[in-house]
């Protein structure tokens, strides 16, 4: 059998971090369950979970099994509250190949996680009157003298759209490096934003696309406004304010020299090679800042609600992180979670080299933070699931500050109906452990990765390569663990998943990509016979369902491959109107809006109201199918399955994937 190795190797990553932390993970998809011998408590002298006084909670020793899967070379997480770092650990060392280690002390690249500060800064100058229309200031407005020369439809964005990423710019300037031989920095953004203005939007106004083009024009107005850099502006108004000793810009360290960590790419044989570069300062104001846990704490618990901020006011800070519409905020995606309390604003960073996971929970005080000092963000994603994996982990261990706790699994076989109408059943050995898959009559042994379920976590199967004359790849989802994302909202009625076929291969060359043949399908299927019956379906009023979704992408929107993502999915049922709204975030970045029509205890339909320009496959004449129902008692949970064929005439792609959710209270 021909295993992906990589795939392995980070499945043991996870496998291990979770173990220790109770949960499962994500991203652009995920893994396997061991016995670590890992205890969940804190080390005897560490802080008491809840405790006000004392020491941190030492979480290295629960990472370094997992660095040593090879992973990351380093790894630094934490959990933040209004009291500061809660707990925190590292491991690993600084640069592959040389022996310093990681510290909880050493500064990390934070990547795209700098936009929120970026807005929080431009606030303070909105606040005291230097842009003279406030958030409404206009680019004309700032700089009269390109009116002839930028497009027309740039001369009404305001600075309220550029943080939201609703001005219509492209994701990138065309050339981050022009004019790098001017040694003003001010300059330099101003150049290249003319050059790059001068072109029609890539969008429209007031439709979100995702742009670090839009944070450095916003920076740039800045900087026009108060005649001095960004960097300069943010040394002065948030980080002199919050006490910020260690913020700063671009690669942490002395060039050469190895006294902080370097970021890595993958060296095409499975390893890592360090660099220490960065993308080109004019990014700045998108995500060049660099700066220790400690010290970004400080900015995190701004958002606290019930903490009083440092700078600013509450009704200020609210605002940033409140969406115009849809789910991305000033410099924060915004998605409602079961274990928040609310919502969860929560971003990610990477530039190329590093990666970077920030979640705030702002109604319960408590945030997470995980950094490695290495991504394959355009490969497989390993390094996310991983990270994302962690933070999963410390939101449900009960042992730990600002964890849920584990709730008691239940075990399900599950009986799936493939599109193609073969039957398919979960095989479950004598300790209730997933052994293989049945597909009509004929068993199929399974290399099965498995995520929680070690000390009475539960569990979610993710991933597994079935070995038989199909070689059906099953990604699949649990019926007591939903994913990684909302870690405390496992579905009792229902589960659902995708499948591709082919195995899992490494590509060759080197990268992790996975070589399946096709994308399958996707099913969801009822539990116990729980489908809600029709006579209890409610007739009347609204109700918003969240949860996740799994599912397999092919075309050329990535790169012709095969590959598989998940997704943050909010569902609306409008009963009284009959209308069913599934909103999903994929962790690619891409938003996808399908509608429907409810009928009795299910819903249906081939609308789709949004498929965001950076989607998996070509938007324009793109058509959909959905399908799905209502579970358990007054329809607590919904779910369903959906393809979607793009719109390009010549290899059009296809998606395929299914969710599910439980009713928000």
């Amino acid at each position: 059998m021909r295993v992906n190795r990589r795939h392995l190797r980070h499945s043991a990553l996870v496998a291990t971090a979770v173990a220790f932390l109770g949960l499962s993970g994500c991203g652009g998809g995920t893994t396997d369950t061991a016995d670590t011998g890992m205890q969940p408590s804190p080390p005897d002298g560490m802080m008491p979970p809840g405790g006000d006084t004392g020491p941190p909670v030492d979480l290295s020793q629960f990472l370094t099994p997992a660095i040593e899967q090879g992973t990351a070379p380093g790894v630094i997480t934490a959990i933040i509250d209004e009291n500061g770092v809660r707990a925190i650990g590292a491991a690993g060392v600084r640069r592959q190949g040389s022996p310093e280690p990681i510290t909880v002390d050493d500064i990390v690249r934070i990547g795209s996680d700098t936009k929120a500060m970026t807005s929080t800064m431009l606030a303070t100058l909105v606040e005291d009157g230097t842009f003279a229309n406030g958030w409404n200031t206009t680019v004309a407005e700032v700089f009269p003298e390109l009116a002839g020369s930028i497009h027309q439809d740039y001369h009404a964005v305001t600075v309220a759209q550029l943080v939201r990423m609703r001005g219509g710019l492209a994701p990138n300037a065309a050339d981050w490096s022009a004019y790098s031989d001017n040694p003003d920095i001010k300059e330099r953004r101003y150049n290249i934003l003319r050059d790059n203005l001068a072109n029609a939007p890539a969008g429209a106004a007031g439709d979100h696309l995702y742009s670090n083009l839009s944070y450095m024009l916003a920076g740039a107005m800045a900087e026009r406004l108060t005649g001095k850099s960004w960097e300069t502006l943010m040394q002065e108004r948030l980080f002199a304010p919050l006490g910020i000793t260690t913020g700063g810009f671009g690669p942490p360290g002395t060039p050469g020299a190895v006294d902080q960590p370097w970021g890595h790419r993958p060296d095409g044989n499975g390893g890592w090679m360090p660099v220490q570069y960065d993308q080109d300062p004019a990014l700045g104001p998108a995500g060049t800042v660099h700066i220790s846990i400690q010290d970004w704490a400080e900015f995190i618990s701004l958002w606290f609600v019930d903490k009083d901020p440092a700078i600013l006011d509450r009704s200020t800070l609210t605002q940033l992180r409140t969406p115009e519409s849809g789910r991305y905020a000033a410099g924060w995606n915004v998605i409602r979670q079961h274990w928040a309390g609310g919502t969860t604003i929560r971003h990610n960073g990477t530039n190329t080299y590093w990666f970077s996971t920030l979640w705030i929970a702002p109604e319960r005080g408590v945030a997470y933070v995980v950094v490695a000092n290495s991504t394959d963000f355009y490969e497989d994603r390993g390094v996310v699931d991983a990270l994302y994996s962690i933070v999963a982990g410390l939101v449900t261990n009960e042992e730990l500050p600002g964890g849920r706790g584990p709730q008691t699994p239940q075990d399900h076989v599950i009986q799936i109906a493939r599109d193609d109408g073969v039957s398919v059943a979960a095989l479950r050995n004598e300790d209730g452990d997933l052994a293989g898959l049945k597909v009509g009559d004929t068993a199929l042994s399974l290399d099965f990765h498995r995520l929680g379920g070690v000390t009475g976590g539960g569990g979610r199967e993710s991933v597994g390569s079935v070995i038989n004359s199909e070689n059906v790849v099953v990604r699949h989802i649990d019926a007591h663990w939903n994913t990684q994302t909302d870690a405390v909202a496992r579905f009792d009625h229902m589960s659902y998943g995708a499948w591709a076929t082919g195995m899992a291969e490494p590509r060759p060359g080197g990268g992790a990509d996975y070589t399946y043949d096709g994308v399958g399908g996707a099913y969801l299927t009822a539990l116990d016979d729980t489908r809600t019956p029709a006579a209890g379906m409610p007739v009347s009023g609204t109700a918003t369902y969240l949860g996740q979704s799994t599912g397999f992408v092919q075309g050329h929107g990535v790169g012709g491959r095969i590959l598989h993502f998940t997704a943050d999915v909010e569902m609306t049922a409008d009963f009284a109107n009959a209308a069913m709204t599934v909103d999903m975030l994929t962790t690619r970045g891409t938003s996808i809006v399908l509608g429907g029509t409810i009928q009795g205890n299910v819903f249906s339909g081939t609308t789709i109201h949004q498929m965001s320009q950076s989607s998996l496959i070509e938007t324009q004449g793109a058509t959909a199918q959905m399908t799905g129902g209502f579970y358990g008692t007054d329809a607590v949970e919904a779910g369903g399955a959906y393809e979607i064929v793009g719109g390009r005439a010549q290899d059009p792609g296809r998606v395929v994937g299914a969710f599910g959710g439980r009713k928000d209270p």
